[in-house]
């Protein structure tokens, strides 16, 4: 074997190690992201206009928002109202760098929305499949 500097085990390698890494990485991601929830969640229920932020949880890979819309009655929510804001959550979700970013990860960010009574509206997840056709 003369000095061409082709080394086999070395190309073998590489990939080996970049293989082992992407699961550290996944941890200190997942580890960045709970505590990231954690502080949020030091800041709820936040008021935004017509929605309220009651909780953020991480639950397996699903980031699960809990939202009050707190103008609506579930009798005033109808399939328009959903297909709007499962539209809006789209655009949202699948352009913002950091969730964009998030989901492309792996994970799914999931807004369940109750209306002004508390009571059970919706629930939109958005997932990499839905963020390819926008």
């Amino acid at each position: 074997m003369g000095g061409s500097g082709f080394c086999p085990m070395k190309k073998l390698l590489l990939p080996f190690l970049l293989v082992l890494s992407l699961p550290v990485f996944a941890d200190e991601f997942r580890e960045q992201l709970i505590f990231d929830i954690n502080e949020y969640n030091k800041k709820v229920p936040q008021d935004l206009g017509d929605y309220r932020i009651e909780s953020v949880a991480l639950i397996n890979n699903t980031i699960l928002y809990t939202m009050k819309i707190q103008t609506v009655k579930r009798s005033e929510f109808g399939d328009r109202e959903i297909s709007l804001l499962q539209q809006r959550i789209f655009n949202m979700g699948c352009t913002n760098p950091t969730t964009k970013s998030t989901i492309d990860a792996g994970y799914t960010y999931e807004y369940k929305y109750f209306d002004k009574d508390s009571k059970y509206l919706v629930s939109i997840p958005v997932t990499s499949a839905d963020c390819e056709n926008i």
